[in-house]
């Protein structure tokens, strides 16, 4: 089944991911509101006075479901502070119950000091006497608001942010239909300024850093539980595996964050606009900065298609076809740049991309390797392979270009 959205359909949805990312925004400034309010609560009896508080009564909570049981402590107690008789509630700064050992191990004490009779030192406010609290520190698991706050709240942003791009972009992809018909790919931002595209190093760069980044804190949150608490060693060795692809996706960032300060943003120039099937791919890479390539340029036509969607979807070849480029054509002198041809047959059989989001998608994609001395060269152009039924709708770059 084939299923693509365009013009108003795209709309739609984008309005509809919208909507969709507001829970995640608000679960995570819910949590880092907790999380705040702790935070400032630990920093304010910072300046607070000790005073001995009797405990008069203390309760442990616990709720158990499959997985694990979360404590909370209820206490009450009773302190002077001026000649004044006060009763406090709050044990710690901690809003709500975890499964934090802490909790077991302070109602131990208290339960102690109740039965008997023991004072117990309570944190009074000086400004507020009525506000006290017996324990100052914040439990581990409590810090653990702020990692899932974050992750909540960055994914709703960018569930919002895609949806409305996807809305802007089915907007400017039904103008461009209109006003360019029989040519889809003028449609398309990648595209629509003609022969010479980029190879959008920057934006990929940017996409891949906020995934890792965004990977790395998830994983930090499990990380921080498993070092605060008594866990299993399978449960150890899953979070060591994550550990592990957060760390290598940190790492592949940070490689090609060497690749776009050596070589920067490279561009295709096609002589023909869109490449067809059945017909002949020709082009030049362009890099503004030399290329110190040694040996060859490993240039890759590949055309990829991915069926189903979400845990479901699975990513097949459908071609691939490699050509060795033995030298490059270089640029003037003063601009110090690169040139590599391009001259690949496009079968027949094989298809053109689709609609935006259409299932199965269809990517065409170029990519372009040298071994180079220290950070190697790459770069990568998704390709604009479209039917014509009409050849005289194929565009050609005029020579002067």
């Amino acid at each position: 089944m084939t299923l693509a959205w365009s013009g108003p359909g795209r709309t739609l949805v984008g309005g509809c991911l919208v909507l969709f990312g507001l829970p995640f925004v608000g679960v995570g400034l819910l949590a880092l509101g907790l999380f705040g309010k702790q935070l400032i609560d630990q920093r304010s009896a910072a300046g607070w006075e000790q005073v001995p508080a009797r405990i008069e009564s203390v309760i442990l909570n616990e709720s158990s479901d499959d997985e694990s049981t979360a404590y909370s402590v209820d206490c009450r107690y009773s302190y002077e502070y001026a000649g004044r008789r006060y009763t406090g509630t709050r044990v710690s700064p901690d809003l709500g119950g975890s499964s934090d050992v802490r909790h077991q191990e302070r109602f131990a004490i208290l339960e102690e000091h109740r039965s008997s009779g023991r004072p117990f030192p309570a944190w009074v406010n000086p400004a507020r006497p009525e506000e006290s609290l017996l324990f100052r520190e914040m439990t581990p698991l409590s810090w653990v608001l702020l990692p899932f706050g974050i992750c909540f709240f960055a994914a709703g942003v960018f569930v919002m942010v895609k949806g409305v791009r996807d809305g802007r972009a089915g907007r400017r992809r039904a103008r461009g239909l209109a006003e360019q018909p029989g040519r889809p790919w003028r449609a398309d931002k990648r595209w629509a300024e003609g022969f010479v595209f980029d190879s959008r190093a920057g934006a990929r760069l940017a996409g891949q850093w906020t995934g890792a980044v965004f990977m790395a804190i998830f994983i930090g949150m499990f990380v921080f539980v498993v070092l605060t608490q008594s866990a299993p060693i399978f449960a150890m060795v899953i979070v060591g595996i994550f550990v592990l692809v957060a760390l290598w996706l940190l790492g592949s960032s940070a490689y090609q964050t060497l690749q776009f300060r050596k070589y920067g943003s490279p561009r295709l120039a096609m002589v023909e606009l869109p490449a067809v099937p059945g017909r002949t791919l020709t082009a030049i890479v362009l890099c503004r900065r030399h290329v110190d390539v040694e040996g060859s340029f490993r240039v890759v036509l590949r055309c990829v298609q991915t069926v189903g969607s979400g845990k479901e979807s699975r990513i097949e070849t459908l071609h691939e076809a490699v050509v060795e480029v033995p030298h490059d054509r270089d640029l003037a002198r003063e601009r110090s740049g690169t040139a590599i041809p391009v001259e690949m047959p496009i079968p027949e059989r094989l298809p053109p991309i689709g609609e935006p989001d259409e299932i199965p998608a269809i990517k065409w994609t170029l990519t372009v390797k040298a071994a180079t001395p220290g950070v190697d060269f790459k770069a990568e152009f998704d390709l604009p392979v479209f039917r014509v039924e009409n050849e005289a709708l194929i565009e050609r770059r005029p020579a002067r270009e």
